[in-house]
């Protein structure tokens, strides 16, 4: 799973690193993307015309990934989405799964990702939307992301 903050707007040109982002994503088959921060909707609809493109233009087969993101979202409430996510495709082992979080306005969350997950950790959550939870999450922070990775 990929969890994207943007506060800042970003380029999504053909050729940029952002674009380079989500193609290497499907390549790797991410389960599920979420975009998040002042420009998440952004990370979101990038996301969701390249699949449009690599599908209908590329003629790439059917793309199993589920996107989401808004602009509205808190840090709290978007990173419990992805921590506590539950509409995974039938694919996913979720004994396994991981989830990697980047940054795509320069700004390091590392700190703020840890706090909430030791948070979630020991029950809390940002809205009533489950209970019981007991579940560990690994998670990957891509503090620097390149296309060759």
């Amino acid at each position: 799973m990929g969890f994207a903050i943007a506060n800042n707007d970003f380029d999504d040109s053909e050729n940029s690193m952002v674009t380079k982002f989500i193609r290497s994503s499907i390549d790797r088959d991410l389960l599920a993307f979420h975009g998040q921060g002042s420009f998440g909707g952004k990370i979101h609809m990038t996301f969701d015309l390249l699949i449009t493109k690599m599908e209908v233009d590329e003629k790439h087969a059917e793309i199993d990934l589920t996107t989401i993101g808004d602009n509205d979202t808190d840090l709290a409430n978007g990173f419990w989405g992805c921590y506590g996510a539950s509409c995974l495709p039938n694919r996913a082992d979720y004994d396994t799964v991981q989830l990697f979080c980047t940054s795509f306005d320069g700004k390091d969350y590392k700190d703020e990702l840890k706090a909430l997950m030791q948070k979630f950790n020991k029950g809390w959550l940002p809205l009533l939307l489950t209970a019981g939870i007991s579940k560990k999450l690994v998670i990957i922070f891509a503090a620097t992301w390149s296309a060759s990775s």
